[in-house]
Formats: structure tokens, sequence, C-alpha cells
């Protein structure tokens, strides 16, 4: 057996120990007073959502996520928080700039949490998760909105589109991702009702059944994806589109992560790799198409 497939034995058995290290770090208590326009007392209309985008090192995305949604989404009953999980502090600071301005709420993510996560040893899907779980026992556990929506910083939102429409006859909505041992919304693109959260554990860390791994989401499967059936759930419609074809991208993780975006439900727009965090060349010009065409 080779070093690497030994190596990546040892990872998958430890994961889960690591994890639950992970959520008590996540769900610690946080400093309120570091929240801008944020009431955790407020008293919430029947049918308000709040939206929770993890921003991750671009300012430009959140200014742009900002106004699509107010223009585009049907629902006026929402709070849009931005969660920062910025690792550099100027970036943190332009992101802040950017909330003050338009009078969106804004909460940093510790950045202990971040540094004390290994994602070079396991994934990025740690880090992601984790600012979900501190924004939901910090934030939407106090607020208890009718629904709670996560949204990736690099997802834009181009047509008229209504959340609530989607709950109809289920609990929740988003992009599945099935993994055969178990199956999760990926948090990028997730809503629930939060009645139906309100009393689960929910973790949104990545989880490992024996050789499978269940990205950012995962955990969930747990206590609340495995009670249903995922043949009776509607999901969200996802397309891989490539825009571009940067010269010299052979491999498919790179073009991947270079010249993709993904259409969901026909109106939104998620550009992957959008923070750029794999350092891809030929990804600026690709950014700078889908942001002036929208």
């Amino acid at each position: 057996m080779e070093i690497k497939q030994i190596l990546r034995k040892v990872r998958a058995g430890i994961f889960n120990y690591y994890a639950k290290y992970v959520f008590f770090l996540s769900t610690r208590r946080a400093n309120a007073n570091t929240f801008l326009n944020l009431s955790l007392n407020e008293k919430l209309k029947d049918g308000h959502i709040d939206l929770i985008t993890v921003a991750f090192n671009s300012e430009v995305l959140i200014n742009k996520q900002i106004d699509l949604l107010r223009t585009h989404l049907k629902e006026k009953e929402f709070t849009h928080i931005i969660i920062d999980n910025s690792t550099f502090r100027g970036k943190r600071k332009n992101i802040k700039e950017i909330c003050i301005q338009k009078g969106v709420s804004y909460a940093p993510v510790p950045l202990f949490i971040n540094r004390l996560i290994s994602t070079r040893l396991f994934n990025h899907g740690i880090s992601h998760g984790a600012a979900i779980n501190w924004a939901f026992y910090n934030i939407v556990s106090y607020r208890k909105p009718s629904f709670f929506g996560t949204l990736d910083h690099d997802i834009l939102l181009t047509g008229e589109y209504s959340i609530t429409d989607k709950f109809k006859n289920q609990d929740f909505y988003g992009i599945k991702r099935d993994r055969i041992k178990g199956w999760y919304l990926w948090p990028g693109f997730s809503f629930f009702k939060y009645d139906v959260l309100k009393d689960l554990k929910i973790n949104f860390l990545p989880y490992q059944i024996k050789d499978i791994y269940l990205d950012a989401g995962g955990s969930n499967y747990l206590c609340l994806y495995k009670n249903y059936n995922i043949n009776s759930i509607q999901f969200a419609n996802d397309k891989l589109i490539r825009i571009q074809e940067t010269k010299g991208l052979k491999n498919y993780n790179d073009i991947f992560h270079t010249d993709c975006i993904v259409r969901i439900d026909d109106v939104w727009v998620h550009i992957i790799n959008g923070s750029n965090y794999t350092k891809q060349e030929g990804k600026d010009i690709m950014m700078e198409k889908v942001l002036n065409r929208f």
C-alpha cells in the first residue's frame, strides 16, 4: 500500500474526532458587541428570512450580492447578514465598510476559529462549516426567524426569485449533494424552516462515513437529512457551464476553478472559486466578465 493511501486512511479515521473539537470551537459564545446593524432580540414578523452569507476575502463580491438580492428577491421581509470569515484583516475592514454604507448586518467570525482549524490537513469545507455553525448558534438561534438560509459570497441573484415558494410541501430546499452513504444540502445555497432545526444539534461541518467524505453541511445528515426520503424532496436545479477557455488548462480541476460557473434555478449564478483561493491564472478575466454582465 502506498504511503499516500495509508495517510488517507489515517486521516479518515481521525477526522470525526477532530471535527468534534472544531464543533466545540465554532459554537462558543460570541461577543455581540462586534455585531453591526444586528439585533438578537428583534421581534421578527411571521415569514421573515435570515440570509447568512459567509464572506471570504472579497469585498467586490459582497457588494454585488447585496445589491442584486435587494433588486431581485421577491420577499422584502428578510435580513441579510454578512458573516465575515476572511483571513486578511484588510479585507475584513473593507467588507465591514461596505456593510456600514449599505446598512447591512455584519458579524466577524473570530479569527481564532480559522487559525486553529487545520484546513491544510483536512479540507477548506471545515472553515466554511465552522463559520455557519458560529452564525447559527450565536445569531440565528437567538433571532428565531421563520426561515434561515445560507449563501456563498460568490452566488449572485440575476432575476426575480422567491425563496418561500420552495417550502410549500417541504422543510428545506437547496442544492443536493448525494454521496450514496449519506446526502446533504450544499451550504453555499440552502434554506430551512427554522422550526425544523431549533431542537436539533445542527452541525454544518463535514463528516466522514468510512471512506466517503461529506463536505461542509454533511454532518447534518445525522440529525436531519437521514430522517427524510431523498426521493420525496424537490431540490434546486444546478447546471455547470464553462464560459471561457483559458489557454493551457487541461486538468479538470483547473478548468472547473478557472472557467466555470453554475446556473441555479435559472436565475442564480455561482462563480466557482470567486475569491480565487486556488490562485488560478485567468480567473480575474472571468470574474470581470460575470460581474460586468450583471
